[in-house]
């Protein structure tokens, strides 16, 4: 035990200076204008590694990223405009550099992109543009977009209605281990939605969903109790 004490207390003030010297080596990219550095630091400072949790200095990184075409700088810039974070609440911003990224083809913002068409906010409602913008982030494995296609298969919105495709949507984003998905076939078994009858596959999809809800459940209160033992140091 006193050698393992001897090491600890010998590596950890190399592992602090590594970590010193790496956002020390970041941060002068970052200033330099390397726009993955910028929008790196800018998660720093969201997620608090290495730096003071800082959500104004987060934003204005993820800017400086965003307005010299990182996607991904660009998906946190309008992300941060839709909660209102950092800067003023504003959807049309946010739609705004949502498209930026999504055109650049990142899910997120594909998906994103989908929901304020889908509900109108930023741009008028077009149930046919956020079915595209699903359709794209699905297509990316993106697994609430895949859970989406499906559900807009089934009740016709923003495309043709379709129940087989709608099932096969659903079951993809099911073994994904996506909840609504599986609750979603329980319902299409056991009331025939374009597949017959089957309540035996039907109780199947259901516990399934009871299983995943219970392991999301856990893993969120566990992650409440992290965040709470944080707050108290």
């Amino acid at each position: 035990m006193k050698i393992l004490a001897t090491i600890i207390l010998f590596i950890s003030p190399l592992f602090g200076a590594s970590l010193e010297n790496g956002l020390k080596e970041l941060r002068e990219k970052a200033e330099a204008g390397v726009p993955q550095a910028q929008f790196e630091l800018g998660m720093r400072y969201d997620n608090a590694r290495g730096v003071p949790r800082d959500r104004a200095e987060a934003v204005k990184w993820y800017s400086k990223s965003a307005v010299q075409g990182d996607a991904k700088g660009q998906y946190h810039f309008g992300l941060a405009y839709q909660v209102g974070s950092g800067v003023p609440q504003n959807d049309t911003e946010a739609v705004r550099w949502y498209r930026k990224a999504a055109d650049q083809g990142l899910a997120n913002a594909q998906e994103n992109l989908a929901r304020m068409y889908l509900d109108g906010k930023g741009v008028p409602k077009d149930e046919a543009e956020a079915f595209k913008w699903y359709r794209k982030a699905a297509e990316q494995d993106q697994e609430y977009s895949v859970y989406m296609v499906g559900v807009m298969y089934l009740r016709g919105i923003g495309v043709t209605k379709d129940e087989s495709e709608a099932i096969r949507w659903y079951r993809k984003a099911a073994e994904q281990g996506n909840p609504d998905s599986q609750m979603g076939l329980g319902v299409i078994y056991e009331k025939g939605l374009g597949v017959p009858k089957d309540e035996v596959e039907a109780a199947k999809w259901y516990h399934k969903a009871t299983e995943t809800q219970a392991r999301l459940t856990q893993k969120f209160e566990a992650l409440k109790a992290k965040g709470k033992k944080q707050n108290e140091k």
